[in-house]
């Protein structure tokens, strides 16, 4: 298994990005790419969704998709094959939801290929979708986060990434610069 220090911010970020192109450019029909952002306030923008899927194992950690609720509807209506005005709060929780837990799969496929031998290197948990306004979700404590603002066709998604290794004695810092 790969020493933890060996692993890069930016070799993550990288495996992040690829897996939420590969999903938003399948399933959703969207082209995503990075940008020169440091940070989104969908809360100016009203309310957003959420959507957050746990990792824990050998590794622990989530992974968050959060966009406006106009991106939402627009990339929900894409996925199903509907009108984006047409669709209810709990279509787009659930397509959220699987949103998440597709680019979480496939940054698991990707993270156990490269960094551990391609053993699995954690089990994810059920997705979990918040919609209001005026919230953020960070982690406490001393993982590893990593944030990548997209652009997806003029709204932005922010993509975030906590992680960390499981076990005794693994130190606060886990991941190399």
């Amino acid at each position: 298994m790969a020493v933890a220090q060996d692993i890069k911010h930016e070799d993550l970020k990288k495996l992040l990005v690829n897996a939420a192109q590969d999903v938003f450019s399948k399933m959703v029909q969207m082209n995503i790419h990075p940008v020169d952002k440091t940070e989104v306030d969908f809360s100016a923008e009203g309310k957003h969704y959420s959507a957050v899927i746990g990792f824990s194992g050998g590794w622990k950690g989530f992974v968050t998709i959060e966009c406006s609720s106009a991106l939402a509807a627009q990339a929900t209506g894409k996925m199903l094959y509907m009108d984006p005005s047409g669709l209810g709060h709990d279509e787009i929780r659930d397509a959220m939801g699987e949103m998440v837990n597709m680019v979480g799969g496939k940054f698991k496929s990707g993270f156990s290929e490269a960094f551990n031998e391609g053993v699995e290197a954690f089990k994810m948990s059920i997705p979990t979708v918040t919609y209001g306004q005026e919230f953020h979700i960070f982690a406490a404590g001393d993982s590893a986060q990593i944030m990548v603002v997209l652009d997806a066709e003029d709204s932005y998604i922010s993509l975030d990434l906590t992680l960390k290794q499981s076990g005794p004695n693994m130190g606060s810092m886990v991941l190399g610069a």
